[in-house]
């Protein structure tokens, strides 16, 4: 049985939501299938890619590492090396309208072909952003190493950022300070609904 099988390259944003969205997946299981639009308007559903490895680069113009490894010719050359070996490069532009990172689709055409980059397509993410109101809390939370020790909405906010991201989040910055940092054990997410189980 043909899977299609994906290497991350992600460099800069993870997708909120949109035309490409994610969902859990288990290693060795086909990947869940997603559709998106690229810069010459054409459609690419992760499923015409069936039995070949797709490289998926989220890029952002502005994150370091992407000025880093474009600035080096390191990533133009993996983008004809691999390509030439069977392989599918899309790169994703997932900035929204009017953020950082955000190009129209002759731009984005405009800047890879400056960078002499080669991806077999460069994905427009539109990306919408979710907004959702949390209460806040008043209760100092510099000193708290242990989640359980949070203010209830704190706790409450933390739980809704896994619903949303759709994984465990193991660490939590209070402060700082690298101290001040609650680590919590891996663990697998329990289903929650609406989520994939």
């Amino acid at each position: 049985m043909n899977k299609t099988m994906i290497v991350a390259a992600a460099l800069a944003a993870a997708v909120a939501a949109a035309p490409i969205t994610t969902h859990a997946s288990k290693v060795g299981a086909p990947a869940p299938d997603f559709r998106g639009t690229d810069s010459k308007g054409k459609v690419h559903n992760l499923s015409d890619f069936k039995g070949k490895w797709v490289v998926l680069e989220w890029h952002n113009e502005g994150c370091p590492y992407v000025r880093k490894h474009y600035g080096g010719n390191n990533m133009q050359k993996l983008q004809q090396e691999w390509p030439a070996k069977g392989v599918v490069w899309l790169t994703i532009l997932s900035s929204a309208a009017g953020q950082q990172g955000h190009m129209q689709p002759a731009q984005a055409d405009a800047y890879f072909a400056q960078k002499n980059a080669a991806p077999s397509a460069i994905l427009l993410d539109r990306a919408t952003p979710i907004y959702e109101d949390f209460p806040g809390w008043q209760e100092p939370i510099h000193d708290v190493r242990s989640l359980g020790d949070l203010p209830e909405n704190a706790r409450r906010y933390v739980t809704a950022l896994e619903d949303h991201a759709g994984v465990p989040i193991v660490f939590v910055s209070v402060g700082p300070e690298r101290t001040q940092t609650i680590e919590r054990a891996w663990r697998p997410m329990r289903h929650r609904p609406g989520l994939p189980a």
